[in-house]
């Protein structure tokens, strides 16, 4: 497996993040200036010396590739690593399609440019996988079916003036520069540029309309998700990533019956189409399925759905760490512990983050087995991955408080207040727990703290409205409710229908 230099332009800065992240995620030790470089050092020092320690250079093509000679000096640098050493690789990818009529592929970088075997990422999917084959590794998607489009493929085809795809392309771009680390401006340049497709009529360019509804998908925005998902199954039916992507959001939403539906029938077009690509998707859709039906409980069908997937499939550690889950829920502690086992094994063999979920199970299998310094070395490891995110540290107080451990909730409730001072879902947790707990001063007193935080969402409000029962305000409670429209949240503990039992 190689260890790589990628070289872009500034530009295409979005699509290099994208790549960057996904060869990252797939086990990929792969250096980007953006991400990696130090400003205010010398550029070429620092470029010589990651190339000199790196197997190969992968150069993102595109007109504005061309137009850089920051790219041109890299390529040069390449060149150089190439001669002293047979066994670097240049790996030159197109990123931009070349038009008939184009011109700025006649310009070359190097001599002997266009002469050079490209691999093909126009095509997403089917380039990055080719890509990974190429360096020795295993892909490993984000969202397999969630996917979007590439993006400059399809405006391409709109036959637009050379103004109006620049302006597009540098709206796409900064969505792309935004997602990971500024969601909400993400999610405002993708409304930018729908705006402007609808203006033009373009209703086909499903790129960044999917891409805004995976967004509102991560921020817990479900029933946004689920409209724009809606709205897509009616224009373009045909389409599997699009009922995926609406099973997801019935799925999130707690409507497990439509989400089954949903993912049936994306299963049956990808069937139908008998696209590559599409079929490389079957293993996701049926991991999917299998979890509606954990969620509906019949676990007896969830591993049926299990069943269904090939052989080799036991490789991949979300598949075992869903069979495990599911000795788990039939009490069969044993057989969960080897799956569950073999899963962390196989997410250390790729590099992987595992998923917190995934460290929660592991660390019940350990309780009920009685294995107590297990269970503490498995919450350890989760800590030491994922102790810098809040919503890890809730998952934490969660399982604490499922297994009876009242302070330790409080406590790690608490870790995460630190980490987001601003939070109504944690603060509103802490004061249900003290309230289920009979201690009604306490409680009321960290509900007050939620006066004047911001309601950003509807998980938000839904939270506010728990803060409000506490502090005896039925009121605020039915206004912040209507806000939540509970259906489009992920609730935590208690529900409101524990609390109006009382």
């Amino acid at each position: 497996m190689k260890s790589i230099f990628l070289s872009y332009a500034k530009p295409d800065g979005g699509f290099a993040k994208q790549i960057y992240d996904d060869l990252r995620r797939s086990g990929i030790d792969i250096w980007g200036f953006e991400a990696d470089g130090q400003v205010g050092i010398d550029f070429v020092k620092q470029f010589t010396s990651q190339l000199q320690n790196r197997g190969a250079f992968c150069l993102l093509d595109s007109r504005h590739a061309r137009a850089s000679k920051w790219v041109q000096k890299e390529c040069d640098l390449a060149l150089a690593c190439q001669r002293k050493n047979p066994a670097f690789d240049f790996l030159p990818c197109l990123i931009q399609p070349i038009e008939s009529g184009s011109e700025w592929h006649q310009k070359e970088l190097f001599m002997g440019q266009n002469r050079r075997s490209y691999l093909d990422l126009t095509q997403y999917d089917t380039g990055i996988r080719k890509l990974c084959r190429h360096i020795e590794t295993i892909y490993v998607p984000y969202s397999d079916v969630q996917r979007d489009r590439d993006f400059w493929t399809e405006i391409q085809a709109l036959g637009l003036d050379r103004k109006h795809l620049q302006e597009m392309e540098e709206i796409y771009s900064r969505y792309r520069n935004t997602r990971s680390d500024h969601p909400e401006s993400a999610c405002r340049w993708l409304n930018e540029l729908i705006e402007q497709l609808d203006a033009l009529g373009a209703e086909t360019v499903l790129s960044p309309r999917l891409a805004l509804a995976v967004l509102h998908s991560q921020a817990n925005r479900h029933k946004d998700a689920f409209n724009i998902f809606k709205h897509l199954s009616k224009t373009q039916p045909n389409d599997p990533r699009i009922w995926a992507g609406l099973a997801g959001a019935c799925f999130f939403m707690g409507d497990y019956h439509e989400a089954m539906a949903a993912y049936r029938y994306s299963e049956k077009l990808v069937r139908k189409n008998g696209d590559a690509d599409d079929l490389m998707h079957l293993v996701e859709l049926i991991h999917n399925i299998a979890w509606v039906q954990l969620a509906l409980g019949d676990h007896m069908a969830a591993w049926k759905e299990l069943e269904r997937l090939p052989e080799n499939t036991d490789q991949e550690p979300h598949i075992a760490a869903l069979k495990g889950r599911l000795c788990l829920e039939r009490d069969a502690a044993v057989e969960a512990k080897i799956y569950f086992e073999a899963a962390q094994a196989l997410y250390q063999a790729k590099a992987a983050k595992p998923p917190l979920q995934f460290f929660l199970n592991l660390a019940d299998t350990y309780r009920r087995l009685g294995r107590e310094q297990d269970e503490e070395r498995c919450i350890s490891d989760c800590l030491s991955e994922l102790e810098s995110e809040p919503e890890a540290l809730r998952k934490l107080a969660e399982h604490s408080l499922r297994n009876s451990m009242f302070h330790r909730a409080v406590g790690w409730l608490s870790k995460a207040i630190e980490k987001a001072p601003d939070s109504i879902v944690f603060r509103s947790e802490l004061a249900s727990l003290f309230f289920h707990a009979n201690d009604i001063d306490t409680a009321k007193i960290k509900a007050g703290q939620c006066h004047g935080l911001q309601a950003k969402t509807a998980r938000d409000h839904y939270y506010l409205g728990l803060a409000y029962y506490i502090l005896e305000s039925p009121e605020l409670v039915k206004l912040e409710r209507q806000k939540a429209e509970k259906d489009s949240v992920v609730a935590g503990w208690p529900e409101y229908a524990e609390l109006f039992s009382r």
